[in-house]
């Protein structure tokens, strides 16, 4: 009976773990792809800005085609992997995902207006604000790696909410919530890469990037900073796109690849 009872508790004990690993790793790829939803939200809205613009017009299609099967693959994923309670809040947040998506693809589709424009912002800022619940509801706090790790991605989303103001700022979008929420992201990028950059376990590589990242924002953030005075959207996407593939760099090595 002795050895029943525990064989019985290791197979329990076994079960709790691999239980738990599992539940851990559904809601490390749910903060993943929900931070991915976070980031597209903002490329999608900046994109189109630029597109009717018709600043760097063809490169900014490009990124939006993508973008948007980015957020099919997203949203799928979160419908197929995450399970909820019916009528529970993240039920919700996932129908209104989809819904806002839908609309998101339907108003791309139209020829662009002012009215329009509007729509697209406030689509952009649906999706973050559905993204950002998810995210936080399978966010591992304990985690320092993952939380290094998630304030990197949350980098490169920032650069795209700076840079989707500064756009529609030029496009006539100027009404002061968006000079605030620009400003803003671009605090939140100071201090984000400070936090990274005091990260002890970097390698040579890596450090050399952080350098070189820290020498360049000073400078790309004169630009993101001269929304209402300077006129320098080209400069504004290449600046973004240099900064992102130095961060790109720096998220391989958190996931463990090169």
């Amino acid at each position: 009976m002795r050895k029943f009872l525990k064989v019985f508790t290791n197979l329990v004990v076994i079960f709790q773990v691999f239980n738990i690993s599992a539940q851990n790793d559904t809601s490390a790829d749910i903060l993943e792809t929900a931070e991915d939803i976070s980031f597209v939200s903002q490329q999608i809205a900046k994109s189109y800005f630029y597109v009717n613009q018709n600043v760097k017009r063809e490169q900014a299609t490009k990124v939006i085609a993508g973008s948007i099967r980015r957020l099919d693959q997203n949203i799928e994923k979160l419908n197929g992997s995450y399970i909820v309670e019916p009528d529970s809040e993240e039920a919700n947040m996932l129908l209104f995902l989809s819904f806002t998506r839908d609309e998101l693809k339907d108003t791309l589709a139209k020829k662009y207006s002012r009215d329009r424009g509007a729509l697209i912002l406030d689509f952009s800022e649906s999706l973050l604000e559905g993204a950002d619940l998810l995210a936080k509801r399978n966010k591992n706090t304990a985690d320092p790696d993952e939380a290094i790790m998630s304030k990197v991605k949350r980098m490169g989303f920032l650069l795209e909410r700076i840079s989707k103001y500064y756009i529609a700022f030029k496009a006539g979008y100027s009404d002061f919530n968006n000079l605030v929420q620009q400003r803003q992201a671009i605090d939140d990028f100071d201090s984000a890469l400070i936090k990274i950059s005091e990260h002890p376990k970097y390698a040579n590589e890596l450090k050399n990037t952080l350098a070189e990242l820290n020498k360049f924002w000073p400078i790309a953030k004169k630009f993101y900073s001269s929304i209402e005075s300077g006129s320098t959207p080209r400069l504004v996407f290449t600046s973004t796109t240099h900064i992102e593939k130095m961060l790109k760099k720096i998220e391989r090595h958190h996931f463990g690849y090169n």
